[in-house]
């Protein structure tokens, strides 16, 4: 008779371990990178939001550099990654110190369809808070583009009623649009 051959089992992945090495990272572009390969290895984690929020924070920062840099296409691009994979639902931080500032930064140097679209995408991540879709319908007035402005505050109006900015907003996009 042939004798038994017994697999040996695969160690274990520690998560912490895992975590710590990507947040030890030192290049900002390795680390987003490393970050992604952790939720791939852990899809489940508890450690997820603040995960997405790091790599949002990190290509925010990236992004920024690129724009001093005078690299707008470049810059376009990580922001546009960074709204794709913003934590939904996006903390009110995350979103007033980084996230709102990506269309602005972008449309006001020059970038007009990159910032129109990171705007639509940051649209879709907050869709369900009536403050945050607020601050995107402003980009918008701000802008000159009374027609999504109004877009928005009808959005944010079925969500939310009572909203006296959305009424003060559609009001704004609607005189805009004469």
């Amino acid at each position: 008779s042939k004798p038994k051959v017994t697999a040996t089992p695969k160690p274990k992945v520690d998560e912490n371990a895992v975590w710590e090495k990507a947040l030890a990272t030192p290049d900002a572009y390795e680390r987003v990178d490393a970050i992604k390969g952790f939720l791939a290895k852990f899809p489940k984690t508890k450690r997820q939001a603040e995960a997405l929020e790091m790599m949002l924070r990190l290509r925010a920062d990236v992004g920024n550099q690129r724009i001093l840099a005078g690299d707008l296409e470049n810059a376009a691009k990580i922001f546009k990654a960074a709204a794709a994979e913003a934590p939904k639902p996006v903390s009110e931080k995350l979103f007033t110190e980084t996230l709102a500032k990506f269309p602005a930064n972008l449309f006001f140097r020059g970038s007009q369809e990159a910032a129109l679209d990171i705007a639509k995408t940051t649209e879709e991540r907050v869709d369900a808070d009536p403050a945050q879709l607020i601050v995107i319908a402003n980009f918008y007035l701000s802008v000159e583009n009374g027609a999504e402005a109004k877009r928005v505050a009808d959005n944010v109006i079925k969500i939310a009623p009572t909203s006296a900015a959305a009424y003060q907003t559609l009001a704004l996009a609607n005189r805009l649009e004469f």
